[in-house]
């Protein structure tokens, strides 16, 4: 179970980073309010790598105690696993600041003028009135 959410996340990862790079070449670098929006999932990602850098750091000594493979071995356990839930809604937060930019498709229709007649709305690159 903790390798799956060990794998789920580094590849939850691996598709924001494509994505992010992806927006960023579509609609620009991002804004400060992009980088406002990312700062608490960030946080909370940099936060659980600490936690399972210094949980695995300090888990050896507990092989030293009476029956400490087993202690050894639900320490590493429950430090991957809790971190890996954390880490993809951490994740997810990040994805969902950074991919919910508003963005503009290249073949969406240009500005509706709104003088076209009374109660209309005319497209600028079809050139023709919308009932509104």
């Amino acid at each position: 179970m903790t390798t799956v959410l060990a794998l789920f996340t580094e590849l939850a990862r691996n598709r924001l980073s494509f994505f992010r790079e992806w927006m960023i070449s579509q609609t620009g670098p991002l804004t400060t309010d992009d980088e406002t929006a990312r700062g608490v999932p960030q946080r909370i990602e940099q936060a659980m790598t600490s936690i399972v850098l210094n949980g695995l750091f300090f888990a050896p000594p507990l092989l030293l105690l009476p029956d400490g493979g087993v202690y050894y071995l639900l320490a590493l356990v429950s430090i991957q696993a809790l971190a890996s839930i954390v880490w993809v809604v951490a994740i997810l937060l990040h994805g969902r600041a950074i991919l919910g930019r508003g963005r503009r498709s290249i073949h969406a229709a240009s500005v509706c003028i709104e003088d076209c007649e009374a109660g209309t709305r005319m497209l600028d690159v079809e050139k023709s009135c919308l009932k509104s």
